[in-house]
């Protein structure tokens, strides 16, 4: 768990690069791993009937709850609209591939592209803000 703590954090960091390809590269990884802890927190949960990923200093439930979503959060302050449409596309894919972690996210969540919070804040046209 610490080497994933890790690469989170130089991931999260590199989400605010200003360069595109690094950034849509830590988009890629980032995503990746949430793919990832949603498939081995599933896998957990319904093999014990219980919290999954239970390791070093709590586990894939720790990494998201304690580091990546304060961070992401955080992040939505940055003055960089790309930049903050990258971390708000990766909080919508966290309450989507995790949604027991995330149950309060989850009435922002819509298949439906104009109902959607979250895909609505990354496209909002200048003149609707």
């Amino acid at each position: 768990a610490e080497q994933a703590e890790v690469l989170l954090q130089q991931g999260l960091c590199d989400l605010a690069s200003p360069d595109m390809a690094i950034r849509h590269a830590a988009s890629h990884s980032l995503n990746g791993f949430l793919a990832a802890a949603a498939a081995a927190l599933e896998g957990r949960r319904e093999d014990t009937g219980e919290g999954a990923g239970e390791g070093c200093r709590g586990g894939l439930p720790a990494l998201v709850r304690g580091l990546l979503f304060p961070q992401v959060k955080a992040s939505l302050t940055n003055p960089d609209a790309v930049v903050r449409g990258q971390y708000l596309e990766l909080m919508r894919a966290m309450a989507s591939a995790l949604p027991f972690l995330f149950p309060e996210l989850q009435c922002l969540l819509d298949a439906d592209q104009e109902v959607d919070f979250f895909y609505n804040m990354t496209h909002l046209q200048i003149h609707r803000k």
